[in-house]
């Protein structure tokens, strides 16, 4: 399954998952799956974030000073980004305009662009041809890294350490979104393992 089909399948699965807990679709388009008011009264479990265009993806490009892959663009018009777990799984995405919105009932994804700019030095595990496409805040952090083949690698923040690879996104996704639903109640609250 490619990655486009395998993210609109995921955002099938997670409402199915959670949709008990509420489900809601804001101004801007982003579906939110999950409310967990007990964590905060605007808490969502997971946000699907809607594509971005062609010409913000462009402009976003010499933003960073560096191209987007071809394949990863395909990805961000379709979905521009998206949270699991609060967090503990993101892929990021762009903002239209590249502004990041402050409203906290409306939020955008985190920005490809923090992690991929021209300027921005990454440890020995990202190669200059490699693209940061998300990470996680669980632990210490993570970056998820993909790699020229569409393979993708998981690393510590600061890209020293390698914590996991995968042959794919969807792959990559299959397993993280397992991982951290075995931590999660049917209510939503986490309780992480010793």
């Amino acid at each position: 399954m490619n990655t486009i089909d395998y993210l609109v399948a995921l955002e099938s699965r997670v409402a199915a998952d959670w949709r008990h807990l509420s489900v809601r679709t804001t101004a801007s388009g982003v579906r939110c799956v999950g409310h967990v008011p007990q964590v905060g009264d605007l808490a969502w479990l997971h946000r699907f974030y809607p594509g971005i265009s062609a010409a913000e993806l462009d402009w976003s490009e010499r933003r960073m000073g560096r191209p987007i892959p071809p394949a990863w663009r395909g990805v961000l018009q379709a979905m521009s980004g998206l949270t699991l777990f609060i967090g503990r799984v993101n892929l990021s995405g762009l903002l239209p305009g590249g502004l990041m919105r402050r409203d906290p009932e409306d939020p955008g994804p985190f920005s490809i662009e923090g992690n991929n700019g021209s300027t921005v030095r990454h440890g020995p595990l990202v190669a200059l041809e490699d693209f940061v496409i998300g990470g996680s805040s669980a632990g210490q952090g993570a970056r998820y890294v993909l790699h020229p083949d569409q393979s993708v690698s998981k690393t510590d923040a600061q890209a020293v350490a390698l914590l996991a690879n995968w042959s794919s996104v969807p792959e990559m996704l299959d397993a993280e979104y397992r991982a951290f639903a075995a931590l999660y109640d049917r209510d939503g609250n986490y309780h992480p393992r010793p």
